[in-house]
């Protein structure tokens, strides 16, 4: 491919292509980003490991973001009161930077927990981060159908062992075993 078909691709001109490759240093990030996006790669792809590091490295503070990735953990809650379920993130805690190759687990269910990009593992710096700002991957993939499904059926098995029953608390919430869950 041509560095003029490369850069229509891309949407930026010729020129700009040019001094990409020719680079010597930190390329522009967000011009990279771009070309990964034109081609449907991870970002993490087109960056050299030294380069990458130095960039995630910058990019964060002393701080990191955790959170177990289990819709059906009781650190997370899952509220089945109203009139569809609803699925809370409260799993979620931060941690000392120094401790990024330490906490990998949920000490609720076990499961890994989610802590960065899985694409191009940029670290999460906060809560309630559904997509990645620097190469725009899905954080984490759970609800996915198969949960989604499990869900559905605990959701009209609660509200049939309810439907009788008159004067529910309204902050009664739904809580399962340990073996309840499916993972």
């Amino acid at each position: 491919m041509t560095q003029v078909e490369l850069a229509k691709r891309v949407g930026v001109s010729q020129g700009t292509i040019s001094r990409l490759e020719s680079s010597d240093g930190t390329p522009d990030i967000r011009l990279v980003a771009r070309v990964a996006k034109a081609f449907n790669e991870p970002l993490a792809n087109l960056i050299p490991e030294s380069i990458r590091e130095a960039i995630l490295n910058s990019q964060h503070g002393d701080q990191f973001f955790a959170f177990c990735g289990n819709p059906f953990c009781k650190e997370n809650n899952l509220d089945l009161r109203g009139r569809e379920p609803m699925l809370y993130w409260k799993s979620g805690s931060s941690y000392p930077v120094e401790q990024f190759d330490e906490v990998n687990f949920c000490t609720r269910c076990g499961k890994e927990l989610v802590k960065e990009c899985p694409s191009c593992k940029r670290r999460l710096d906060r809560a309630g981060i559904m997509f990645c700002i620097t190469c725009g991957t899905q954080i984490s993939p759970r609800p996915t159908a198969e949960d989604m499904k499990e869900i559905s059926r605990r959701y009209v098995e609660h509200h049939n062992a309810t439907a009788g029953e008159r004067n529910v608390p309204a902050s009664d919430e739904a809580q399962f075993n340990e073996d309840d869950i499916p993972f």
